[in-house]
């Protein structure tokens, strides 16, 4: 053949060729060679949330704490009412129990003559008396007897401690099967006035329960505070630093004692403690003023949170671990009535922990510089 098309081929031109084929060959089959395999299946996984149920009286419908209109109450009576409150076996977790005000009606039913001859000039739903003269106090109650006060354990006039939309942070704890009784105590002064007749004091609770970390409440320190790893305080103090002075810095943490801050009589401030595992410190903090310092380690998951109230009434309310409540909730020390704790037990610290709440004090004069909290760790 002739011409710019031919094209001339020698045996060395055609084995290269067929050279350069074959590795292409080779090359593309290295690419699709298999590599032994092996599988195995797991099957059937589910998550599946947890149940709070939370009974009263033995079930979930409405039921009446107490009802006088059968048998009115005259001046110098008094008497109680209660419910019982039980986290039910259907439940999977531990929760902790605030009461709600959703409704009261102090209501004048109608003025008798003698109302109007003493001087009763008001009527309607909200016109009633009774409320200011009747006395009331609320509880939980367990089967041992022991009673946790909403608010405190003396008799307070109706129109002040029952108010429409109140909540009671108690933080009552009730682990899964466990129950408690719920009680409102009255009693009408034999000194209560005319007006108050044919009156009616009427109030609506709501019982909330909510997934909570368990405690356990006791006077003192609890009892494995003698092998704690280490402690933090946050206590009135005297503004001086520990070390060469003796003083007492309102903050402290194990070993380091120092920082600042300007309490006020009856003002209920917020606070954090909280646990830096992996940094192995601790934080202080009280409304904005601070104290951070190293810590040795805590493994076994124990936190003690001491109410101490030398010469000063101490008031902790509001306790959250790590953003669930805290049950029991608070922990009050009234001065000269010691210490008073509540003890957590079984946590995991791997991760660290934060602990939120409110501190109140309340003194006249100077309080002891140790007037405050104590957190135990272990």
């Amino acid at each position: 053949m002739s011409g710019d098309n031919t094209i001339e081929l020698s045996r060395r031109k055609v084995l290269g060729g067929l050279a350069l084929i074959g590795a292409a060959s080779a090359t593309a089959g290295a690419g699709t060679i298999a590599a032994l395999t092996d599988t195995e299946n797991s099957n059937g996984n589910q998550i599946y949330a947890g149940r709070m149920d939370l009974r009263i009286n033995g079930g979930d419908s409405s039921v009446t704490l107490l009802n006088t209109s059968n048998n009115p109450i005259v001046p110098g009576d008094s008497g109680f009412g209660c419910v019982t409150l039980k986290n039910s076996a259907n439940s999977n977790v531990g929760g902790a129990v605030d009461v709600r005000i959703t409704r009261v009606a102090n209501k004048e039913n109608g003025r008798e003559e003698m109302e109007k001859e003493a001087g009763d000039t008001t009527g309607g739903n909200n016109g009633g008396e009774l409320g200011e003269y009747l006395k009331v106090r609320m509880y939980f109650e367990d089967s041992s007897g022991n009673r946790t006060y909403l608010g405190d354990d003396q008799y307070r006039k109706a129109s002040n401690r029952l108010q429409a939309g109140k909540t009671f942070q108690v933080h009552y704890p009730l682990d899964v099967s466990e129950e408690a009784d719920f009680c409102l105590d009255w009693k009408l002064p034999a000194s209560a006035p005319t007006t108050i007749q044919t009156d009616s004091v009427e109030v609506d609770f709501a019982f909330d329960m909510t997934q909570a970390v368990l405690g356990t409440a006791g006077t003192g320190f609890p009892s494995w505070t003698g092998d704690k790893e280490w402690d933090a305080k946050i206590r009135y103090g005297d503004g001086q630093d520990n070390g060469a002075t003796g003083g007492a810095a309102e903050f402290a943490i194990s070993s380091t004692q120092t920082g600042s801050h300007a309490w006020a009589s009856g003002v209920a401030e917020p606070f954090s403690f909280s646990y830096d595992a992996t940094a192995g410190t601790a934080t202080i903090d009280v409304d904005g003023d601070t104290l951070t310092a190293s810590v040795p380690a805590a493994t076994t998951g124990r936190l003690g949170i001491i109410a101490k109230g030398a010469n000063a009434d101490v008031e902790v309310t509001g306790l959250e671990l790590n953003g669930l409540s805290v049950a029991p909730g608070s922990v009050t020390s009234l001065s000269g009535s010691g210490n008073q704790h509540v003890a957590l037990d079984g946590l995991d610290f791997s991760n660290g922990f934060e602990l939120t709440g409110t501190v109140e004090l309340t003194y006249s004069g100077s309080p002891s510089n140790e007037a405050g909290i104590q957190f135990d760790v272990q």
